[in-house]
């Protein structure tokens, strides 16, 4: 089981079903809120909401405007507490984050390496949503959109139920269709 999960009657449901940019949030309530620690919790998760018939939203740092990730009678991933440690490998110059890191997660990592993340205006965005949405920031017309062109490869737990590694030459369909998919992507990304 996830570390976390919260249901209608759980004493935290309200504030995590609430919990985000937006303050109008729809009057929707997920069937399950489940707040996973590691990929294992996420594939658990996915595979629950597939056995019980639900659909699944997925929330990052909570900035989609309309709070379309939650689902009535579904299951919200809220991913903000998902692999929390951001990795570095100065040979590479490569970072693994979480969809749940924030733009200024990244960032205080970062510039103590000499290293930057090209994001968007505003520092509590959460890494996932950034990306799906196409990454779209400040600095894309010197670096390109960030999905697109910053990064190396994705580990994604699919809807059947499979943790797989998405990259240029590894499930390259699906390192495509992440960049401006949104809502509209088919899994759960639990590492970046």
């Amino acid at each position: 089981m996830p570390s976390q999960v919260s249901v209608p009657t759980s004493a935290d449901y309200e504030q995590l079903r609430r919990r985000g940019f937006n303050g109008r949030v729809p009057d929707v309530r997920p069937a399950e809120i489940v707040s996973p620690n590691t990929t294992a919790d996420v594939l658990c998760a996915v595979n629950r909401s597939r056995t019980r018939g639900w659909k699944i939203g997925v929330r990052s740092g909570g900035h989609l405007f309309f709070n379309s990730s939650l689902l009535e009678n579904g299951m919200l991933i809220d991913t903000r507490n998902l692999n929390k440690t951001i990795e570095y490998d100065p040979a590479t110059k490569v970072a693994a984050i979480s969809p749940g890191h924030t733009v200024e997660d990244v960032s205080r990592f970062l510039g103590p390496l000499g290293r930057f993340f090209p994001s968007g205006h505003s520092r509590s965005v959460g890494v996932g949503g950034f990306l799906l949405a196409g990454g779209q920031g400040l600095f894309v017309r010197g670096w390109g959109y960030t999905a697109a062109s910053w990064i190396e490869k994705l580990e994604i737990v699919t809807t059947e139920g499979e943790v797989v590694i998405a990259s240029k030459t590894e499930n390259p369909d699906l390192f495509w269709a992440v960049p401006g998919s949104g809502l509209g992507f088919f899994g759960v990304i639990t590492r970046i």
